[in-house]
């Protein structure tokens, strides 16, 4: 069935306006409508384009997230009137943030180093398994000779041997990966191009060596191991102090959260609302039941007017929401997928599930996988809170 939609309107005094845009959201069945778009007039919302707070939340949602925390806003803790210095706050966080961003910049620095140790280790410690015993800058001494180190496909290791038969070639290989044949070979230099070109034919892939190292491979191996470790050592500093920083500051950030969160998104609704030097205005659908609400906490004071049932333009169409109770209730995201019925039409999510049972039992009529599907559907249902997945329990216990 439908749940029961009425237009109102309220004036009240600007004094209550964060008070009461808090209280829509907290009931979270209030759609304001924009004034200028109902009424004919250019009305100040006293709220400009930019949102002072979002800046605050997305460093305080950094903050959060960078050590692995997720915290759920307690709207309810907040409370108005709210005395806060968001100037002070700015700083707070901004400081907090580029500190933490600070140590990231190091720790990419040190990631990109890292990622170029370890790309090294993996061609020394191939070229190692060739039993070279000399310097790697000996490679880069050679005048006369040329020479290639990589990889080729087993499949084309044919190929390369019946190229290289014709020509004067050095080359040895070596199977060290499951799909490929390592390649180290010297040749002269002007024999590059018929080289490369027998290569090539093959999806011969070249790994450079480093010749600025007067070490042998197995030497500089070792070296690049505990280069290797002490950049991880390094990263795990960085690490350790961004929780320092968090945790130096933790009690200020969780104690400002919920407050800067509710500010975030009362300054995003009162946008909708019109101000004067003294009042403020809100014209929007809301359901019976939040309507009763809001008379029964605001109906009495003098500074506040509710106007219930407000004429509204025809353009404006009346929001739908269904209100179904447990079984039929989770179905009602089956019923959204292929769009909401019109206030004057029936609701058919009873219909729905009740047809949609009926012919998921007919067409998975099996009571293995109805089971699995039936503890699957509710425990997921249960974790993530999801009807989709309530649906799909139902599914299964009908096959």
């Amino acid at each position: 069935m439908h749940e029961k939609i009425r237009s109102i309107g309220l004036i009240a005094s600007k004094i209550y306006e964060e008070e009461i845009a808090k209280f829509f959201l907290d009931v979270s069945a209030f759609e304001p409508l924009k004034l200028n778009e109902i009424l004919d007039l250019e009305l100040d919302t006293g709220r400009g384009e930019h949102n002072p707070y979002d800046e605050i939340l997305r460093d305080t949602l950094y903050l959060l997230n960078r050590v692995g925390k997720k915290v759920k806003p307690y709207t309810d803790k907040v409370s108005f009137p709210i005395v806060i210095d968001i100037e002070e706050l700015k700083n707070f966080y901004s400081k907090i943030a580029d500190r933490i961003r600070k140590l990231e910049m190091r720790e990419k620095k040190i990631s990109e180093k890292l990622k170029m140790i370890e790309d090294r280790m993996m061609v020394v410690e191939k070229l190692s398994k060739f039993n070279v015993e000399f310097q790697l800058s000996r490679f880069g001494e050679t005048n006369f000779f040329g020479y290639k180190f990589g990889r080729i496909l087993k499949e084309f290791s044919s190929r390369v041997v019946e190229g290289f038969r014709e020509l004067p070639i050095v080359y040895r290989g070596k199977e060290l990966d499951e799909n490929y044949i390592w390649i180290l070979m010297i040749y002269p230099k002007e024999h590059e191009k018929s080289v490369m070109k027998v290569l090539s034919m093959a999806g011969f892939n070249e790994f450079s060596i480093p010749t600025d190292v007067d070490l042998t491979p197995r030497e500089y191996l070792l070296e690049l191991r505990d280069m290797r470790r002490a950049m991880e050592l390094e990263m795990m500093e960085i690490e350790i102090e961004i929780k320092k920083v968090f945790y130096e500051n933790r009690r200020y950030i969780y104690d400002f959260f919920d407050t800067i969160y509710v500010l975030k998104n009362v300054h995003d609704f009162l946008r909708n609302a019109g101000t004067t030097e003294n009042f403020f205005t809100l014209v929007g659908w809301m359901t019976e039941e939040s309507l009763r609400k809001l008379k029964s906490k605001y109906g009495n004071r003098e500074d506040l007017m509710i106007f219930e049932d407000v004429k509204v333009k025809d353009e404006f169409e009346k929001p739908v929401l269904l209100r179904n109770n447990g079984f039929f209730k989770p179905f009602e995201s089956i019923v959204e997928m292929y769009g909401l019925p019109s206030p004057s039409e029936i609701d058919p999510t009873p219909v729905v599930s009740i047809l949609f049972m009926l012919f998921y039992g007919m067409m998975f009529g099996d009571v293995g996988h109805g089971l699995i599907l039936s503890i699957f559907g509710f425990l997921m249902a249960r974790r993530f809170k999801s009807d989709i997945y309530r649906v799909i329990g139902f599914g299964g216990l009908a096959s």
